[in-house]
Order: structure tokens, then C-alpha cells, then sequence
């Protein structure tokens, strides 16, 4: 077989580990999300047994990684300064003209339009506006 036969096989070999790894981690995170129960048990006490519409477990190390997958593209889509952090997310800005001002607001607004397109939603009580002045 030529080299660049040798190369086309290499690449297929490749695709298709590539394809199988793909398929296996969303079948393990799929069945980490799906079909899941939860309960609530106080003083020996407990609930029953209810159906988790949706959401990631609490408490695990892959539901912030999965979160962080989830939101990493954010800062693509966003004229300001996106900081990601956990499950928080500073966006910031200098502003020095009305110009600098339009494009903060420009970025609020595809921040808002990322958030409707992705189902998120802000926590209004977390949401604050800081205006520091230096002369």
C-alpha cells in the first residue's frame, strides 16, 4: 500500500476510536442525568421516592465539570470580559466614551440572548452592577 494509502487508513482508525469514545462518554452521561430519584430524609423520617424532571445531581464532581462544558463557549459570543468561575460568571467592562457604554449594553444583550437560547436563567438576587470611579 502506498503512504498515503497507509495515512487514509491511520485516519479511519482514528474517526472511528474517535466515534466509539464519543458514543460511550454520552451513553455514561446520559444514563448519569436520565431516569433518576430523589428523596428527602429528615430525623429517620423520609419522603417518597420522586422522578427528577431535570438538573445535575448535586454534590458529584461531574455536575460542575458537566456545567462548565455546558457554558464554556459563553465568553465566545460575548463583546466584554467574561470571567467563568464554578457556576458564576462576571462580565466586565472599562468604560471611557459612550461608545465603550453601547458595547457593554450590546454584550448584556447577547449575554441575555445566549442565556434564553441555552434555557439557563439568572438568579436576580446574584445579578449586580458595580461602578467604580477612579479620577
Amino acid at each position: 500500500m502506498t503512504e498515503t494509502g497507509d495515512k487514509n487508513i491511520d485516519s479511519i482508525k482514528v474517526t472511528i476510536i474517535f466515534l466509539y469514545h464519543l458514543y460511550f462518554w454520552e451513553r455514561w452521561i446520559s444514563s448519569f442525568l436520565q431516569d433518576r430519584q430523589q428523596r428527602v430524609v429528615v430525623g429517620g423520617e423520609h419522603s417518597q421516592w420522586v422522578k427528577v424532571q431535570s438538573g445535575v445531581p448535586q454534590g458529584t464532581v461531574l455536575g460542575p465539570l458537566l456545567f462548565l462544558i455546558y457554558i464554556n463557549e459563553l465568553p465566545d459570543n460575548i463583546s466584554a470580559i467574561v470571567c467563568l468561575f464554578a457556576d458564576d460568571c462576571v462580565l466586565y467592562s472599562n468604560i471611557r466614551s459612550q461608545l465603550d457604554a453601547t458595547k457593554l449594553q450590546k454584550a448584556l444583550e447577547n449575554l441575555s440572548q445566549w442565556v434564553a437560547e441555552w434555557q439557563m436563567n439568572f438568579n436576580p438576587q446574584k445579578c449586580y452592577c458595580f461602578a467604580d470611579c477612579w479620577f
